[in-house]
């Protein structure tokens, strides 16, 4: 993951910094499960292998930043994420051939690495991982494939990756293996949905703040109980980037605290003459459960900041 955290990105990590600890393996069920009928290699799409388990799912549509940004900076920015991931030659591969990304995260676990990833090729585009690091295993669905690694991996490297033909390949790390394993020869309609429009969309569904964190933070912890959904979308217009979302609530009372968490943020980030311009168009409004928020910057302030690598501190600083 980048190490550099813009502001609303920042924003966005505050306001999920929360869930739980679960051991390796994700979370397990004895329930039995229906039957159900194994689906075509067509019916199958890379992010539907993101287990519904992570609450944080990003889409980022490499093509839409590419016509915005140009391809020069686009690549550049690319680069400098596949860089600081740490990402192995066969995840730069398929950067260079990807359409569309879709990150899965557990945000308790961020800095840990724990997370799936889903890349959809543009077209012709194939992967073919190296035999002398990868064996390959076929599996109940013609046309995919599942490449496990030889050399066992860190807790943030890839064991496991899904090559789906043409259409793309999903990677995974070793303590979603079984999550992942789980949705093979099913439809995944439980996992996190961000919006298929504009070149960054996320979706994200809370869950409650460990004790430890609880303790630590306690006034986060109040504010995030009563957050039940999050989903933003970043678009281009013209010379102008477009953050704009939607908060869903418990109650009304903790849509409002959450209105003033951001007020809140939004000042103590303004006292810097470095942030002050970035701030002058975040709006935030209530209606009954719901906030919903806009962000207006100019298109060189957004590039200035991503090129940078800074992250505002202010956050940190919200809960004693």
């Amino acid at each position: 993951m980048p190490a550099y955290r813009p502001p609303f990105l920042a924003l966005l990590l505050v306001l999920s910094a929360c869930g739980r600890v679960l051991p390796h393996g994700g979370l397990s069920s004895t329930a039995a499960r229906p039957p159900v009928a194994t689906p075509k290699l067509a019916d199958l799409a890379p992010p539907d292998f993101i287990p519904a388990d992570l609450e944080l799912v990003v889409r980022l549509d490499l093509n839409r930043v590419r016509e915005g940004l140009g391809e020069k900076e686009a690549n550049e920015l690319v680069a400098r994420a596949i860089d600081r991931a740490a990402a192995s030659g066969l995840m730069r591969l398929a950067l260079s051939q990807a359409r569309v990304l879709w990150f899965g995260l557990r945000v308790t676990d961020i800095d840990e690495g724990d997370r799936v990833i889903a890349v959809e090729f543009n077209d012709d585009a194939k992967l073919n991982p190296d035999p002398n690091a990868w064996r390959r295993h076929e599996t109940s669905i013609q046309g995919l494939a599942r490449h496990d690694a030889i050399e066992k991996p860190g807790r943030s490297g890839f064991a496991r990756v899904y090559t789906l033909g043409q259409r793309g390949a999903v990677f995974v790390t070793p303590v979603e293996l079984h999550p992942a394993a789980r949705r093979l020869g099913q439809l995944n309609l439980q996992r996190g949905q961000p919006d298929a429009r504009g070149l960054l969309s996320i979706d994200y569904r809370p869950a409650r703040l460990s004790p430890s964190l609880e303790d630590r933070y306690p006034s986060l912890s109040a504010l995030l109980r009563g957050v039940e959904r999050v989903r933003a979308a970043v678009h281009f217009e013209g010379d102008e980037v477009r953050l704009e979302g939607r908060v869903g609530c418990a109650s009304e009372s903790a849509a409002l605290k959450l209105r003033r968490f951001i007020d809140t943020f939004r000042a103590s980030l303004s006292k810097s003459k470095r942030h002050a311009d970035t701030l002058s168009h975040l709006e935030a409004t209530t209606t009954e459960t719901d906030l919903r928020f806009t962000w207006r910057l100019p298109r060189r302030i957004v590039w200035a900041l991503l090129k940078s690598g800074s992250a505002p501190e202010a956050a940190a600083r919200l809960d004693p």
